[in-house]
C-alpha cells in the first residue's frame, strides 16, 4: 500500500498507465476465469473456453472493466467537492462562516469515501464474479457485492478465511513441486554436462560443470541466479544462460498464475454462496444468453422467434432453494406434493 501511494504521488502518469493496463489485463483474464468457474460450479459440467471468451467480449467494458471503477469514480467526485470546499475555506470571513457552518458536509463526504474504500476492500473481490454469474452491469455488480459482503459479514469472513488457508496449502504444494522439478532437471542435465571431467574453472578457481556455469544458484536464490561474472563465459554460453533463465522464469510464473486462478475461482464460489445466503438464490442459478443461432422462443403476439436471455435452472417458486450447497432439488413427479424435509 505504501508503494502504491508513493507511485501515485511521485509518478502519477506512470501510475495511471500502469493501473489502466493492469485493470485491462485482469478484467479480461479474471473475467474468463470467473465465467468458467461460475458455469462449472453451478452446472457441474466442464464449460467451453470459447463460450467464456465470447461472454467476456460482450460484457467486458460495461461489466468487468467498469465495475472496479464505480467506487473510485464516486470517491473522486467527493474528493473534488471536498477540495473545492477547502478553497472556499481560504476566503477570509465569508469562507470561515460558510465553510464552518457546512463542515458537517465535509465530514459526511469523508465518511462516504471511507465507506467506499472499505467496501472496495471487502467486496471488491466479488465484482467480477457478480458479472460472470448474474450478468450484472458495473453499478449492479458494485451494489450486489457490497450488499452480500455487508449483509453476511461473519460468513464473508469465514468463507474468505477458509479460502485463504486452503490457497496457502495448495500454493505451498505447487511451489514445492515446481522447485523440486527444477532441481531434478538441473541435477540430471548437470550429469550429462560433465561426464568426462569438469567444463571450466569457477570464480574461486574451482572446477565446475557447464550446467553450474550457465545455471548458477546461490543461498539467496536456490532456484536460479545470474552468473556472477559474465566475462568468464563465452558469448554462446551467455545466450544459453539467458534462455535458461527465461524458461525458469516461465516455470515460476506458472506458480503465481495458479495463485491468481485460485483467487478468482474461490471468489466466484464465495459469491454464489453469499448470494444463496442473502437472497436465497439456488446455487444452480446462472446467467446465460441464448442467441439467434441457439434456442428461439416464439413471440406470443405474432408467433415469431427472437433471441432470449435467460437463466439456467432457476429455483421453482414452490420449492425451497437448496441449503446444503449440493445439487438442486429434482423436479417433482406428477401428483406428488410432499415437501423437502
Amino acid at each position: 500500500a505504501l508503494g502504491v501511494c508513493w507511485m501515485a504521488r511521485h509518478h502519477t502518469l506512470y501510475f495511471l498507465l500502469f493501473a489502466a493496463g493492469s485493470l485491462f489485463i485482469w478484467s479480461v483474464a479474471g473475467g474468463i476465469i470467473c465465467r468458467l468457474t461460475a458455469l462449472e460450479f453451478t452446472q457441474d459440467e466442464k464449460p467451453r473456453l470459447d463460450e467464456a471468451i465470447g461472454y467476456v467480449k460482450r460484457t467486458w467494458f460495461g461489466g468487468f472493466f467498469l465495475a472496479p471503477c464505480v467506487p473510485l469514480v464516486f470517491s473522486l467526485v467527493i474528493f473534488v467537492l471536498l477540495v473545492i470546499g477547502g478553497l472556499v475555506f481560504r476566503i477570509p470571513l465569508f469562507g470561515d462562516v460558510l465553510a464552518g457552518g457546512a463542515f458537517f458536509l465535509a465530514i459526511l463526504g469523508g465518511l462516504v469515501i471511507a465507506a467506499l474504500i472499505v467496501g472496495l476492500a471487502v467486496g471488491g473481490s466479488l465484482f467480477f464474479p457478480s458479472v460472470a454469474t448474474d450478468g450484472a452491469d458495473a453499478f449492479d455488480a458494485f451494489s450486489r457485492s457490497l450488499s452480500y459482503a455487508f449483509g453476511k459479514p461473519v460468513k464473508t469472513f469465514l468463507y474468505g478465511l477458509i479460502a485463504t488457508i486452503y490457497a496457502a496449502i495448495c500454493w505451498a504444494v505447487v511451489r514445492w513441486f515446481v522447485f523440486f522439478g527444477l532441481g531434478v532437471t538441473r541435477a540430471i542435465v548437470g550429469v550429462g554436462t560433465s561426464p568426462f571431467g569438469w567444463w571450466g574453472r569457477g570464480t574461486e578457481d574451482e572446477p565446475v560443470s557447464k550446467m553450474a556455469l550457465v545455471w548458477p544458484t546461490s543461498a539467496a536464490d536456490p532456484v536460479y541466479d545470474w552468473p556472477p561474472e559474465w566475462s568468464s563465459l563465452a558469448w554462446y554460453e551467455c545466450i544459453s544462460s539467458v534462455l535458461i533463465g527465461l524458461w525458469i522464469l516461465l516455470a515460476l510464473a506458472l506458480v503465481w498464475s495458479f495463485l491468481a486462478t485460485f483467487y478468482f475461482s474461490s471468489c466466484t464460489v464465495i459469491y454464489a454462496l453469499l448470494r444463496r445466503d442473502v437472497d436465497g438464490a439456488d446455487l444452480s442459478d446462472v446467467y446465460v444468453e441464448e442467441h439467434a443461432g441457439a434456442a428461439m422462443e416464439p413471440d406470443s403476439a405474432g408467433g415469431s422467434s427472437s433471441p432470449t436471455i435467460s437463466r439456467i435452472s432457476p429455483p421453482s417458486p414452490t420449492e425451497k432453494p437448496g441449503t446444503d450447497g449440493g445439487d438442486p432439488p429434482s423436479p417433482r413427479e406428477g401428483g406428488d406434493s410432499g415437501s423437502d424435509t
